[in-house]
Parts: structure tokens; sequence; C-alpha cells
């Protein structure tokens, strides 16, 4: 019985003993600490010049840290790391900005005992964006401590930020030609003749319901005395009226400026205001090396005949479709699904999962009403 006795107290000793190692160990590793981005996600205009900062939540006397934080250099660069006080008051490792893939730094309170308890950020990295794309902002490598030099267990929260191109338009005020369709009938269908020989098209006709009229791209196309070598090439814009056949022709720009001349549009599309928009899917004159942006996408005002063309990044392609949808306008091009807000870029998709999203804005074209012939 005597041993018995002996050994519970002796297991008590120990147990009290290994509980106050823990303690003195461990007492600052609270598994709610949290280090991480601030903001966890990040949207940027090529170009900018933006910081993030790498903060902690609840932790519990902190007195030093070192960690590493990654990142995507082909669409980075890192520029500066900035030590939040009062960790940039004792002995630290300068920062070091690796330029193939990451930014190494630390920080210490400075005075042996003195640590800070709550949450705070620890350091503000400054990045330049180079180029399109995305970067996950790595947090890895992480070490923090208590005033009294313990590890200070904690969990990671990674960042990431998202490089959009700046995109740049041109106003132009259109010529508007009035015309008048020849509208015969047959078998309950009514057919209207546009009086103009040299538009191909139309294409991909809307109805207006509003204006009470059919919208439709066409192109407009003149040929030398030969019969042979193209003159002009240049798009236009036809609203037909259903009711009498009268047709407004909104004639395109044949020069857009960088190069570019006789923009061939395709469909269209109504946004919320009444204006149209336009796929353009084709320039029939380029520059022999393109630009940065191109002339893909178009929008007209017919309440002041101004057409906004749209200069979209070269990577993205040429426009072939645009659809609106949830009172965004979605473009699709020959790499990329598009997503605009008014003339700002609100996101794309690259690889074929594109064109399942592409379906799913789409839905069932609508039959139309009224068959449209030349």
């Amino acid at each position: 019985m005597k041993n018995i006795v002996s050994f519970i107290v002796a297991m008590l000793i120990l147990t009290t003993i290994m509980q106050s190692f823990s303690i003195i160990r461990f007492s600052n590793a609270n598994p709610e600490t949290i280090l991480y981005v601030s903001p966890p996600k990040i949207t940027v205009l090529s170009g900018d010049i933006f910081s993030v900062n790498v903060s902690i939540q609840d932790v519990f006397v902190l007195h030093a840290f070192h960690l590493f934080l990654g990142y995507n250099t082909t669409v980075l660069d890192a520029l500066s790391v900035y030590i939040c006080p009062p960790f940039n008051n004792g002995p630290i490792l300068f920062p070091i900005i690796d330029d193939e893939s990451y930014v190494e730094f630390s920080g210490s309170a400075g005075i042996p005992g003195l640590g800070v308890s709550g949450s705070f950020p620890l350091a503000k990295i400054t990045f330049n964006a180079t180029a399109l794309g995305k970067s996950k902002l790595d947090l890895y490598n992480t070490d923090l401590w208590d005033s009294m030099s313990n590890p200070i267990a904690h969990s990671v929260v990674d960042g990431e930020v998202t490089i959009y191109p700046r995109i740049a338009c041109s106003d132009f005020v259109l010529e508007i030609i009035e015309a008048q369709c020849e509208i015969s009938r047959e078998s309950g269908v009514t057919y209207f003749k546009l009086p103009t020989w040299s538009l191909f098209g139309p294409n991909t006709p809307v109805y207006d319901n509003a204006r009470q009229a059919v919208w439709m791209t066409s192109t407009n196309i003149t040929y030398g005395d030969s019969g042979g070598a193209i003159e002009t090439f240049n798009g236009n814009m036809i609203m037909l009226n259903v009711n009498d056949g009268s047709a407004l022709l909104y004639e395109f720009p044949l020069d857009v400026g960088g190069g570019f001349k006789g923009l061939g549009p395709f469909s269209c599309t109504l946004d919320d205001d009444g204006n149209l928009w336009m796929a353009i899917e084709e320039c029939f004159w380029v520059p022999e090396e393109l630009p940065e942006s191109i002339p893909s996408l178009a929008k007209l005002c017919p309440d002041n005949s101004t057409l906004t063309v749209f200069w979209l990044p070269k990577e993205f392609g040429w426009v072939n479709d645009v659809k609106l949808y949830d009172g965004y306008i979605w473009c699709l091009s020959d790499k990329y699904l598009i997503k605009m807000s008014g003339g700002d870029l609100e996101g794309f998709w690259k690889n074929f999962r594109h064109f399942i999203l592409w379906l799913l804005v789409s839905g069932w074209r609508l039959c139309m009403d009224y068959k449209i012939r030349r």
C-alpha cells in the first residue's frame, strides 16, 4: 500500500514538473495567433505601385520575428520593406529582396524581456505591378518568438494580387445617314431591303423595345475601279425602325489611330442605359508590330452619336461576341472571357473554362420576330 501511495505521489510531482516546463516553454504558444497578409486579396492596375502589410492577430508578448514572403516575379517587383515600430528598434536582419522569388525580413522589440500583445502590422512591403496576371503572396519559414525567446505557435494566411490592364479609350462623333428600306411581306415574314449595296452583313440583330427598332452591325466595303483591290473598309451600326422601315446608318471612322484603320464590328448588345456595345472581331489595316493595346471593343451612344473605342490588351485578342448580363458587359475573345463595367475592366479568365462561363452568360438565344435581309 505504501508503495502505491509513493508511486501516486511521484507521478503527481512528475506531472506538475512537466506542466511547469510546458508553461515556461510554451506559455505564449497561442494556437489562435494568426500571421497574415493584409489585405488578403487586392486588385491593381498594370504599372501601379502599391503596398501590403504582413500583420499578426491575437499574439501574446511578441518580441521578435523572422519570415519570408514569396511572390511571382513575372508580374511583380518588390521595391522596399518597412518594419513597423516597435520592431525596428532592436538588432534585426536587414531586409533582403531576392529578384528571383522572395523577400526576407525580421524585426525585434530590442529590449530583452519586452514584448507586445494584441493585433497589429509587423511590416509593409511595397511592390510595382509590372505585367498582367496574378501573384500569390506566400508567407513561409515564419518564426515568432516571445519575450523569453520561446517560439510562438501560429497559423498563416497568404495573400493574392491580381493585376489588370489600364483600359484607354478614344471618342468619335459619327456621321449619320438616313435611309429608307424597301419592305415586302411573304408567308407572314416581313423583309427589309437595305438600300446600300456595299454593306456586308447585317450581323446578329438586337431588338430595342424602347426605340421600337432593330440594331445590327455591318461593314461598308468599296473597291477600286478595277474591282479588285479594296479601297475602303469600315464598320457601321444600323438602326432599323420596324414600323416604317426607316433606317439610320452610323458610319465608323476609317482611321481610329495607332495605325489601325477599318474596324470590323460583329455582334452587339444593349446595356441598361440604351447604349450599344460592339465586338470588334477584326481590323483591315493594322501596324506591322502590334502595340500593347488594340481597338477591340466599342460603344455607341445614340443620344449624341458618339462612338467610344476601347483599347484592350493585345493578349486578349480581337473580341468575337458581347453580352449584357447582371449589369456587366461580357466579352468573348479568342483566348479570354472579359468582364467590363462601364469602361473599367472587372475581370478576365483564360483557358477552356471561360467557354463554360460564356455558355452560362449567354443562355439560349431568343428567336427574332423579324427576319432581316439586305
